[in-house]
């Protein structure tokens, strides 16, 4: 399985498709918001293969609700991603047709707010899904501190809603003890954090999956 645009496997995390992705709502008939210009650039080229921009019209990504579990889980297994999802965590996806075919969790990990399992269909990757998901969690996240531990190759997708390399020192113990674990299965990963930044928007609550 081949993550965000990258030719590379993503384990970590449950990352896989990503550096191939885009946006927090559906396309406007007509276009995106002015505040989108960027994903519509990039999704202009990736609609340039035959019946992709039709296909990318009937995306729809959205914060999950209590409704969406069942289905969450389904789509986790069927993925191969094994850590599931909590009650707890404010989940990202995306829908087509009523279809789960992409979804990721943020989660309070030993009390520190983590981005984790980036899943997307093997059929719809790189067609601009992930970065649909990424965009909304950032807009999510707002001004938290958040960490994720993805493939080294993702560094570039996630630095696009402001994750920023750090030393592994400097991370929570218990990341530093995870990304140890992968250098022992063979898995190259990556410590970002994405910090706070002075900004004129309003900060976003997260609204976990159960009311």
């Amino acid at each position: 399985r081949l993550a965000a645009g990258t030719h590379c496997v993503v384990r970590p995390h449950g990352v896989t498709d990503a550096r191939a992705s885009q946006e927090q709502e559906p396309p406007r008939r007509g276009g995106y918001p002015q505040s989108d210009r960027g994903t519509a650039r990039r999704l202009s080229r990736v609609a340039s293969f035959p019946g992709t921009a039709a296909r990318l019209e009937r995306v729809q990504v959205r914060q999950a609700g209590a409704e969406d579990l069942p289905r969450l889980r389904d789509f986790y297994e069927q993925t191969g991603y094994a850590r599931g999802v909590a009650p707890a965590d404010v989940v990202v996806l995306a829908a087509e047709d009523g279809r789960i075919i992409g979804a990721l969790r943020l989660c309070q990990d030993h009390g520190t707010l983590v981005l984790r399992g980036m899943r997307v269909s093997q059929e719809r990757q790189r067609q601009g899904i992930g970065t649909r998901l990424l965009q909304l969690a950032g807009e999510l996240i707002g001004q938290r501190t958040c960490y994720c531990l993805p493939h080294s190759c993702l560094e570039g997708l996630y630095g696009r809603i402001g994750f920023e390399k750090m030393k592994p020192a400097s991370a929570p113990k218990f990341l530093q003890a995870r990304q140890a674990e992968y250098r022992e299965q063979g898995v190259d990963t990556i410590l970002l954090k994405k910090s706070p930044k002075q900004t004129r928007w309003n900060i976003p609550v997260l609204r976990t999956i159960w009311p």
